[in-house]
């Protein structure tokens, strides 16, 4: 390689790799990895081409869960990044994606995805150490996620729509939450809207008949989201506030809040 062109070509083995070994941060979740890259890549560092193909082995392991399969065949192009395949299976779930990104802002690619996380139970492992404590033997249910990326390597439009069903944690559950997630040029002007529906609740041991909830995303750092609640025969309650996110903190103001029932009416 030189100052104008890029060639990588051949095999590159891993055997129980440790990123914590080589990283500063050390609340990485456990993981060892076995992998096999066959690289082949050549041309100008802007616009390289070729192919990178990796197979991961089932000896691999991550937040003390196996990994069955992993598989990703990547294609560089002159014009973007063409994903063949990205697999990845294990007793947590499942990750599958495909598409292509362009490289040019002006044009536009697709990539789709889909996960499925088949037992929340075994993400103990991704939690803190308080979390972990706190809702050991408590978790459960299952997710799935599905979706497409719209756009180019530096700007993209997300669209996600997911179910979880039978979710527990801790003294929370949850019998059906729904959500989609609808974002604009992502990351640097991000705007959208996320929405909520979760039915069937538990919360701190407190049965809920229905929750919604609704955020418009009007920057990265700031949205505007309204929560409606319905409990016990008659109970409803309306709240909507104002979010902002800095380096270090997320500030909540409050615009509204009011709250009736049979007997009642708070404002």
């Amino acid at each position: 390689l030189d100052t104008a062109r890029l060639v990588v070509r051949g095999t590159l083995d891993v055997a129980a790799f440790d990123a914590g070994r080589y990283l500063a941060a050390r609340d990485l979740p456990s993981h060892r990895v076995f992998a096999r890259a066959e690289l082949g890549i050549d041309g100008g560092w802007t616009a390289a081409e070729g192919t990178i193909e990796v197979r991961v082995d089932s000896a691999s392991e991550f937040a003390g869960v196996a990994i069955r399969d992993g598989r990703a065949l990547l294609a560089l192009e002159p014009g973007g990044i063409r994903v063949d395949t990205l697999l990845l299976d294990a007793p947590l779930g499942h990750l599958a994606v495909r598409g292509r990104l362009s490289r040019d802002p002006t044009l536009r690619d697709t990539l789709r995805f889909d996960a499925r996380i088949d037992s929340v139970a075994l993400l103990h492992g991704l939690l803190s150490d308080s979390l972990a404590t706190a809702w050991q033997d408590s978790l459960g249910g299952r997710v799935q996620v599905s979706g497409l990326a719209f756009g180019s390597l530096d700007t993209l439009d997300i669209r996600t729509e997911w179910e979880g069903l039978a979710l527990r944690a801790g003294s929370h559950a949850a019998d059906t939450v729904r959500g989609e997630l609808f974002l604009l040029d992502v990351p640097s002007a991000t705007r959208g809207l996320a929405t909520l529906d979760a039915v069937g609740l538990e919360v701190s041991g407190v049965p809920v008949r229905r929750l919604s909830a609704e955020a418009t995303v009007l920057d990265p750092r700031w949205a505007d989201a309204s929560v409606r609640l319905f409990a016990g025969d008659s109970l409803s309650l309306n709240a909507r506030a104002e979010v902002r996110r800095t380096d270090d903190s997320l500030r909540v103001q409050l615009d509204s809040l009011d709250a009736t029932s049979r007997a009642m009416r708070w404002r």
